[in-house]
């Protein structure tokens, strides 16, 4: 069994068999209190959100059953998408997390052996104003040491905190690479399923959603990693889908960021130019 966990690579047009990791060692962490606010009201994240393309679509949320590895997400967009009416140049919009969690792309944090690095490192990253971060707690700094190398994590925490004390954030993030910046997993607020897992982001993005495009009688579609902070990434997307349009109008995150069980949109403009 391979060390590290695959890396999401948008290159290949095929999918190797995904092998699950085990670790004989089991520690529980307790999350650290923090005292937030909703991202949603911030200054920052509202000027994000009211950009005017957000106003330029209709956004239409499809609901589906709780998603899990033993599901198929071109049989997932092939039952839910066509009851949900879609209309010519209406873009599929689908959560990075699920893409992820059909492709078997998780590891449960009992599984994961953390290490001294990975203690040292999450307890000097920032926190965000909501929420853990991608690396907030050891056992996802191991994770993410596992799938770049402690090598890289060094480097990326050497850089991004000289940056940070000259004033400029997100330096970790760019170094350590965005495999690192898509590690998701929490011990509250998601799914029972999915607590105390850890989700990295999903393996070949472009060629799934020409994958999905096909089934779909040549539908646009897009992979999205979305959140409360009116910033929108797309992770892969089909040659017909303009990504910095696709970004701006969906700052207002439509498909949730709780138990809302929508990870399936419809991105539907208001008028037809592009």
């Amino acid at each position: 069994m391979p060390k590290n966990p695959q890396k999401a690579d948008s290159s290949s047009p095929d999918l190797p068999g995904h092998e699950f990791y085990r670790s004989e060692k089991k520690e529980w962490y307790a999350e650290q209190e923090r005292k937030t606010e909703r991202v949603a009201t911030r200054d920052n994240a509202r000027r994000k959100r009211n950009n005017p393309l957000v106003q330029s679509c209709e956004k239409i949320p499809v609901k589906t059953h709780l998603i899990t590895r033993q599901d198929r997400i071109v049989e997932v967009c092939k039952r839910y998408v066509p009851p949900a009416k879609p209309q010519d140049g209406d873009i599929l919009v689908i959560s990075e997390k699920i893409v992820a969690i059909t492709q078997g792309r998780t590891r449960r944090f009992d599984e994961i052996n953390e290490g001294f690095w990975a203690r040292f490192f999450s307890a000097r990253v920032s926190a965000p104003p909501w929420g853990i971060g991608a690396v907030g707690l050891p056992v996802k700094m191991q994770a993410a040491i596992d799938l770049v190398g402690l090598p890289r994590i060094f480097l990326a925490a050497a850089i991004g905190g000289f940056t940070r004390f000259l004033g400029r954030r997100g330096d970790f993030y760019r170094i350590a690479g965005p495999d690192v910046a898509q590690i998701d997993g929490s011990r509250v607020g998601t799914f029972e399923e999915y607590i105390n897992v850890v989700i990295y982001g999903p393996a070949y993005p472009k060629w799934v959603c020409e994958q999905i495009s096909e089934a779909l009688d040549g539908m646009p579609v897009a992979i999205i990693d979305a959140n409360d902070y009116g910033d929108v990434d797309i992770l892969g997307r089909t040659d017909d889908v303009n990504a910095h349009w696709l970004e701006l109008a969906l700052a207002d995150n439509p498909l949730g960021q709780g138990l809302e069980k929508t990870p399936l949109g419809l991105v539907r403009r208001r008028s037809s130019s592009r």
